[in-house]
């Protein structure tokens, strides 16, 4: 596992919707984009459950 040690530019903390977990990401790297009902959903997979959880979401 990867321990944070200092937080930079681009990392970002969010909770899992499913297990609860807190999560760190860096934004620039570590999200995903997926088109929906004409908004575009960035989101993370949870380590642990394997959930998506979304963390931006904007209109195209």
């Amino acid at each position: 596992m990867i321990e944070i040690l200092r937080e930079g530019p681009g990392l970002r903390q969010v909770t899992c919707s499913n297990c609860q977990s807190l999560l760190q990401y860096d934004e620039r790297f570590d999200t995903k984009e997926k088109e929906e009902f004409k908004k575009i959903i960035e989101y993370i997979i949870c380590p642990v459950c394997k959930t998506k959880t979304v963390v931006r979401w904007r209109k195209k």
